[in-house]
């Protein structure tokens, strides 16, 4: 190609460099490429599947043959039909090759990698589901880790992430479903009242049938996204479902993206909102031990540094046989709790009593000081050692993701580290007023709360995870209650309001969050009474004259459920 550019060069140009063509190249698909690829798409009956240049000739042995010439090049029809396919599954390949993501090893601690989270929402009055999809497309485009399919990696047997490089209407970047349902919302709680229904018996309204309830679900489905929300509109409120792998976030990473969402269905431009960027892959790979260590004096810095224990079969068995003995004998009963600010506040100035510098608690000490002083209520006085254990969450403490400020990236993944208090014995427990559990409480955390904790607690979790094992918070011979708490995710203080239907006639139909709670089980999982859940905190409502408070998962034995409300019923009267 006789091509010059000479006439477009800079000034101060080398000798060699006179414009002169040095190569020449180029590419062109082959039209039947690409009617390939419409043909392994499904799409048989297209018209586009007719070969060009087709004819029938006579062999020399007098018979017909049908050949086709493409691009000046002739051949029998049936050949063509085998180099089509070839150059369809090629371009195929190239045109759609997803984007793999490896799971932390971290994400996958049984029974984390199992389970799906969800985070259960009650916006006060009708929502429009179609600006709640807007945003949530808006939100996929910006990070892609969201329309993710997940896949074990035949190989490794572990959790891959599988980006897929184009969205389309049958390759959808999440499962968006929603329906009209008559009447009030029977998930409007008063919140006069202290004790709701269980978690599990109003999953209904907050998924679809689609919704997956395992991992499993997730796996045995073809190409199937990992984001599912659920939209359900009542006359007078809106209930939201938000579904992820447990094995993908955490609850505090599973709120990042329901604030970012929020965040763009509020705003007046979706596209010129700012959102954070994801941290993709795992930011923990050089925090804390890839491999526990095999040298003893090694292993003892790391237990003298964690609470995390690694069980033999004889600990196993001498941890787990009395609980499953006791579960058997008593049978379990769940609900949801609401506690209000009014009685948090109470309890929180009775704490500290005047006292910020020795006994400031906060809001969450207190309300898991008061779960555990109800579930104290189902045990009869013992000589055995008992412990409280409580996950705290990494974000903006250990150096990889700290600090955690509004514009820094943000990461999905899990992030839990546990931390135990021991309590003395059961019969000392039960003597121990609420005050006195949320000091020890706060003192624990003080303590235990700290990067090099954390470091040494990460490395025991990557062993757990590698194992396949239960993780142990408490020696073999204790007896443990396990307090999760999820309020962190600052969920419950976001408001739907932009997404409001117009014509709204309710009173305090203002988009503001009445209940913020979430899931993280197995729909029949027992032990239950043996683990509380803070779920999230909503804020009073001015218009209404709502009390804001934490809405909790509490378990306990049918025989102390009467106990347990009359307690709750004696707090009440502590709210000034």
């Amino acid at each position: 190609m006789q091509v010059s550019f000479d006439g477009a060069l800079e000034l101060n140009q080398p000798d060699t460099a006179d414009g002169r063509l040095a190569y020449t190249g180029g590419f062109e698909m082959m039209p039947t490429m690409l009617e390939k690829i419409n043909y392994l798409r499904g799409r048989e009956g297209s018209t586009k599947m007719k070969l060009p240049g087709r004819k029938v000739t006579r062999r020399e042995d007098g018979k017909a043959q049908e050949v086709c010439t493409v691009h000046g090049i002739t051949m029998k029809a049936s050949k063509w039909f085998i180099i089509r396919r070839l150059c369809a599954t090629v371009a195929g390949h190239f045109e759609s090759a997803p984007k793999i993501v490896h799971i932390p090893l971290l994400d996958h601690m049984h029974p984390i990698k199992s389970l799906i989270m969800g985070s259960f929402l009650v916006a006060r009055g009708r929502l429009d589901p179609r600006r709640l999809e807007e945003a949530l497309l808006e939100l996929t485009s910006r990070w892609p880790i969201l329309t993710s399919r997940i896949e074990e990696n035949p190989k490794t047997k572990f959790l891959d992430l599988r980006i897929p490089s184009s969205i389309s209407e049958s390759r959808p970047p999440f499962v968006f479903t929603s329906k009209r349902s008559a009447g009030p919302c029977p998930h409007r709680w008063s919140l006069q009242e202290y004790v709701h229904p269980d978690i599990v018996s109003i999953r209904p309204d907050f998924r679809d049938a689609s919704t997956p309830n395992i991992l499993d679900d997730l796996l045995k489905g073809k190409d199937t996204p990992i984001l599912h929300v659920h939209v359900n509109v009542f006359d007078d409120a809106t209930c939201i479902g938000f579904h992820l792998p447990h094995a993908f976030a955490d609850m505090l990473g599973l709120g990042l993206a329901v604030r970012a969402w929020v965040k763009l269905i509020n705003a007046d431009d979706m596209k010129a909102t700012v959102i954070p960027k994801v941290i993709e892959g795992d930011p923990l790979v050089n925090f804390g031990k890839m491999q526990y260590p095999s040298a003893p004096e090694e292993q003892a810095i790391l237990k003298a540094n964690t609470t995390m224990h690694l069980y033999g079969w004889w600990e196993t068995l001498r941890y787990y046989f009395p609980m499953a003995f006791a579960l058997f004998m008593n049978k379990e009963v769940s609900r949801t709790l609401f506690i209000p600010l009014s009685l948090v506040d109470a309890l929180r100035r009775e704490t500290i009593a005047g006292d910020e510098k020795t006994r400031w608690v906060s809001e969450n000490d207190i309300v898991a000081a008061i779960l555990t002083y109800l579930n104290l209520l189902c045990h009869s006085p013992s000589s055995k050692p008992l412990s409280l254990t409580y996950q705290a969450n990494m974000r903006g403490i250990i150096p990889p993701l700290s600090p955690a400020g509004p514009s820094d990236p943000v990461f999905f993944g899990n992030l839990l580290c546990g931390m135990r208090l021991e309590l003395g014995t059961v019969s000392s427990a039960k003597k121990l007023s609420i005050p006195e559990i949320a000091l020890a409480l706060r003192k624990s955390v003080g303590s235990q709360r700290t990067p090099t904790w954390m470091e040494h607690t990460t490395t025991v979790l990557r062993e757990i995870a590698r194992r396949q094992t239960m993780p142990a918070y408490v020696p073999a011979h204790h007896q443990g209650y396990n307090s999760i708490s999820w309020a962190g995710a600052g969920i419950g203080k976001l408001s739907f309001g932009a997404a409001l239907e117009p014509g709204q006639t309710v009173a305090g139909a203002d988009g503001s969050l009445s209940y913020a709670g979430g899931y993280a089980l197995k729909p029949k999982q027992s032990g239950r009474s043996i683990t509380h859940f803070i779920q999230g905190r909503t804020e009073r409502n001015e218009t209404t004259g709502e009390d804001g408070g934490y809405w909790c998962d509490f378990g306990a034995y049918a025989s102390s459920w009467k106990e347990i409300e009359g307690v709750l019923s004696g707090l009440g009267a502590k709210v000034v």
